[in-house]
């Protein structure tokens, strides 16, 4: 589906549910984020205020007023704390 108005305007979701009471939703033109994982209607992660935000929206001096978060944020791959426990270290 594709979302019509708001900072959201134009952004294309996936949403994916299975029969057990899962819903996942993608955002493929947030490099397929995966903005919210629910089950049974309990969100499983944080879907900041800020809402959906397409990219045109951007602006990196206000980030967090277009950060959603989500449930796996692509940021989190680059934290200096998980770099550093998963690189290989010689002593």
């Amino acid at each position: 589906m594709r979302l019509c108005g708001g900072k959201g305007d134009g952004m294309r979701i996936l949403q994916m549910k299975n029969g057990k009471g899962l819903m996942a939703t993608f955002v493929p033109d947030r490099c397929l984020d995966l903005y919210r994982l629910e089950y049974k209607g309990i969100n499983l992660g944080f879907f900041s205020p800020a809402g959906y935000v397409a990219p045109a929206y951007y602006n990196k001096d206000e980030f967090l007023r277009s950060f959603t978060a989500g449930f796996s944020p692509p940021a989190a791959l680059t934290m200096p704390a998980l770099r550093a426990s998963t690189t290989a270290r010689s002593v």
